[in-house]
């Protein structure tokens, strides 16, 4: 816009894709349900990875990590769909390691319940507005450092660029899992300064 356009930047401001906030005491109730469904412990660490899984998103780098930190506490659900030819370097990982589970596609609903149960949303590949959503359920992110994501995920989340990062990023989870309560504070605040479709919809 600023080198085609002749725009200047003073005349921009960033307008991000949204979403609905869900508040804590709803959160709660998503968090014990999928909790129930799963036969899950109350010191259960769960992770969420979702979308259209294919080598952009990075889930065979992710699960290798994830698998090199046996915290019998963490849990791993990969929800979306896997494309067909990565299905074959992805099933042998996920069946490797009984701390992860397939879940397949599930309804924007649905996928919002495991955003809310889980203590992080993890997308350490390709862009996704799964992670606006995430935020707006409360919930920590691990995320590839994009441009896009430096506004609002500050504090909130962990930045991994590369395989060895997301192994030392649970590690740390490990070791200190109640830095997820703070950062699932920071998403709700994160959510409701830049992401509430209210806002956005008002401006």
């Amino acid at each position: 816009l600023v080198n085609i356009m002749g725009l200047k930047e003073h005349e921009m401001e960033f307008y991000p894709l949204g979403g609905i906030i869900v508040d804590a005491i709803e959160k709660k109730q998503k968090k014990e349900m999928i909790y129930k469904l799963h036969s899950l412990h109350d010191d259960t660490i769960l992770f969420i990875h979702s979308g259209k899984l294919n080598p952009a998103k990075k889930t065979n780098e992710l699960i290798r990590a994830f698998s090199c930190v046996p915290d019998p506490r963490f849990r791993l659900f990969v929800i979306g769909t896997i494309a067909e030819d990565y299905n074959e370097v992805i099933q042998p990982l996920i069946k490797a390691d009984n701390r992860i589970q397939f879940l397949g596609w599930k309804s924007k609903d649905e996928l919002t319940d495991y955003l809310c149960a889980a203590n992080m949303y993890l997308q350490p590949g390709s862009v996704s507005a799964i992670l606006q959503n995430a935020i707006c359920c409360g919930t920590p992110v691990m995320i590839f450092p994009h441009e896009e994501y430096e506004l609002y995920v500050k504090e909130n989340g962990i930045r991994v660029p590369n395989e060895n990062e997301i192994m030392k990023a649970f590690k740390e989870i490990s070791l200190n899992p109640g830095a997820l309560v703070d950062m699932s504070k920071v998403s709700y605040q994160k959510a409701n300064e830049f992401l509430d479709y209210n806002k956005l919809a008002a401006r």
